[in-house]
């Protein structure tokens, strides 16, 4: 995007990732990032062509979150939000199924564990169309990654419900993870599937 020459403007709430993108892109003179939140950000309206948002946009308040966007958007514009799946829980991999046993011993659950499908995307199409966007389109993006077992404890501390366990739990739950991870093979498969929504503004 940046390449091609449109002014991107992006919104960040933390300082080191502020300036941690500003020298990323420092050479493009078509970038800026602001180090503040979105929803508090003056913004003049109709200002953006676009405006997306990466697996982020669930956390704003769903009617003002809306609202914001359109009000920024010029006519016709659009917003773009993805999110993505990770599901390593196969019952034809080996390495997501010793991770389930680990899960199931810590954290365990009644819940039927089901990989993102198109039929999950109907809360978000539904959404779009209550606050008034049009030509809605979803795509679903597949890709499958294979993590060392370090890899894989590093990617579960970045999870908010992983990083909340108690600390004496936590330890014990990444130190058999990680065991049964390395006892077959020593990675992990991730099955991961984007979904992507795209609509204008009516």
């Amino acid at each position: 995007m940046l390449e091609s020459g449109c002014k991107v403007t992006a919104f960040e709430l933390g300082d080191n990732l502020t300036r941690y993108v500003k020298e990323k892109f420092s050479n493009y003179k078509n970038f800026d990032v602001i180090n503040a939140d979105f929803m508090e950000y003056p913004i003049e309206t109709e200002t953006f062509n676009l405006v997306y948002c990466a697996t982020a946009f669930h956390w704003l308040p769903l009617e003002e979150r809306y609202k914001k966007v359109r009000n920024v958007l010029k006519d016709n514009g659009v917003i773009a939000l993805f999110w993505n799946h990770p599901f390593p829980n196969r019952q034809d991999d080996i390495s997501n199924i010793v991770n389930k046993k680990i899960y199931d011993k810590y954290l365990p659950s009644d819940k039927e564990i089901i990989e993102f499908s198109e039929n999950d995307c109907q809360k978000y199409i539904d959404e779009l169309e209550k606050f008034r966007f049009k030509d809605i389109a979803i795509k679903l993006y597949h890709q499958q990654r294979t993590l060392a077992s370090e890899e894989y404890i590093s990617l579960l501390n970045t999870y908010s419900d992983h990083r909340a366990l108690p600390m004496e739990i936590k330890n014990s739950f990444e130190i058999d993870m990680k065991n049964a991870i390395d006892e077959v093979g020593g990675k992990i498969n991730i099955y991961d599937t984007v979904d992507l929504y795209l609509a204008r503004k009516r």
